[in-house]
């Protein structure tokens, strides 16, 4: 129970920043940045002691996997510079380096809340209460939780076009997939919040600091889709 109402906390904290209009509130980028790097590093920090605390640790099957197997999952964080090369309304820009640096070092502590409320503790509470043997039971429960973080991403509507909120919600739910299946199948809680953080600092932070697309077509969302 103490569990629910951690992972719930996470949840209207997380849904309490993205939903109330703060980058409109706080005109200036580097405040904004930085009240938002506050925000989750502090929130992240009171998540993983209370977490630790009470012990709601998922229960990893160490694999004896090679790390080159990640290879593969790694490659979808350079799906956006790939298509550079194939789409030409794709164009370069000019970057800031600040605001660039910034960035990343927010995306940093976003990962490690995104990934601990929704993927780590969520996954961990879910597994208990389905049946079924163990393999339906995580894909089952990986995509429960990936249809519930995307659906919380609704809010990208609020702040871009259509056609760019339709492909951030595809991105998302891909990228919860992935984070569950690590989570669950490697002896480590870091290594999906490294593969989170790599590829929203790339494929998100990275590509909008040097590139602009112009339009999204549908030839681009199903490039970047199947990457």
């Amino acid at each position: 129970k103490k569990g629910f109402f951690l992972f719930l906390g996470g949840l209207f904290f997380y849904c309490l920043f993205h939903y109330l209009p703060l980058a409109t509130w706080i005109e200036n980028e580097y405040i904004f940045l930085t009240v938002k790097i506050l925000f989750y590093s502090i929130l992240s920090f009171f998540l993983l002691f209370f977490k630790k605390k009470l012990d709601l640790e998922l229960e990893r099957p160490l694999k004896e996997i090679s790390w080159l197997w990640l290879i593969p999952l790694l490659l979808p964080a350079l799906t956006n510079f790939l298509s550079v090369e194939f789409f030409p309304n794709i164009i370069k820009k000019d970057v800031n380096v600040g605001l660039f640096i910034f960035d990343i070092i927010t995306d940093f502590f976003v990962s490690v809340y995104e990934d601990t409320v929704f993927v780590d503790i969520a996954l961990g509470l879910l597994l208990p209460y389905l049946k079924g043997r163990n393999i339906h039971k995580n894909v089952l429960a990986i995509f429960i939780t990936s249809l519930f973080f995307t659906a919380i991403h609704c809010y990208s509507f609020l702040q871009e076009t259509p056609s760019s909120a339709c492909l951030a919600l595809v991105y998302v739910f891909l990228l919860t997939v992935e984070c569950g299946y690590l989570a669950i199948y490697f002896d480590s809680p870091l290594i999906p919040i490294l593969v989170h953080y790599l590829f929203n600092a790339l494929d998100f932070v990275a590509f909008e600091s040097f590139f602009e697309i112009q339009e999204i077509t549908g030839k681009y969302v199903l490039f970047c889709s199947i990457l």
